[in-house]
């Protein structure tokens, strides 16, 4: 019987037409994407679609397409045809995405940087500031550089500071006098997200890398003569809001240790 039955499907794909051929190719090109999908899942331990799988469904899906017309079933042509414009646009836009990923920089950029970064300070939300000012002055043992009101400034590193903001408060006070130490601003909602501020005395240099780059500014450099610095912002490819500030008060060298803008 085994015999029987073996030689019939030889006899069959022996006698296959053209199309019929295709049919079938058409048919495993499809199917094969979910057992790859799988495959790729299982190994990554989390579902995934990997780009492989809408080629192998824009191949399949258009051979199928071509067999369905071929043999007039129209239904199986109108699915197709709504398949094969689906799996061509989600190509489209894998290929957009890949495309705006910034170009990683040249060795000669790594190499000669636009005015290389003098410092970094963490800016930080509080709820309780003189709790948060107990932890890093008591526990961590940052010493405190500069109190101004809603903010508070301690020194990391020798080129290192974290801000803390009272995040109940509003604004932090009035434009600084030539004297005077400027104030740091208005201080952040409980609903923002830190950021992380990189210290240059080239703010407008490094944003025109950034922008050479592909990167997306929040904006074009700005200075703000009420808080004497000069900064610009961007996120990170996880949405993370990155500053960069230049201090351009002179009385900032003095508050921070970090230097002012040429």
């Amino acid at each position: 019987m085994f015999e029987s039955v073996a030689n019939a499907v030889v006899g069959y794909f022996t006698d296959l037409r053209t199309w019929e051929l295709i049919g079938w190719v058409a048919q495993g090109t499809f199917a094969s994407r979910f057992l790859v999908q799988w495959i790729l899942s299982e190994r990554a331990k989390r579902s995934y679609v990997p780009i492989v799988f809408w080629y192998l469904s824009l191949t399949g899906g258009t051979l199928m397409l071509l067999y369905a017309v071929n043999i007039q079933a129209w239904p199986i042509v109108i699915g197709q045809a709504t398949g094969v414009l689906v799996y061509s646009r989600n190509l489209l836009l894998i290929s957009r995405e890949r495309r705006a990923v910034p170009a990683p920089p040249s060795p000669e950029e790594i190499a000669h940087p636009p005015g290389p970064f003098a410092g970094q300070m963490t800016l930080l939300r509080s709820a309780d500031l003189d709790r948060a000012h107990r932890f890093y002055t008591g526990v961590l043992g940052l010493p405190l550089v500069a109190d101004q009101g809603g903010w508070r400034i301690y020194r990391v590193s020798r080129d290192a500071v974290v801000g803390l903001c009272d995040a109940t408060q509003g604004p932090a006070g009035e434009a600084p006098s030539l004297g005077e130490a400027p104030s740091l601003g208005e201080a952040p909602s409980l609903g923002e997200a830190p950021s992380l501020t990189l210290v240059t005395t080239d703010v407008d240099g490094w944003a025109d890398r950034l922008q050479a780059a592909g990167v997306a500014l929040d904006g074009p450099p700005e200075t703000d003569r009420r808080l004497g610095i000069r900064a610009c912002a961007l996120k990170d490819p996880d949405g993370h809001r990155v500053e960069l500030r230049a201090f351009v008060h002179p009385s900032w060298a003095a508050l921070t240790g970090l230097p002012p803008a040429a």
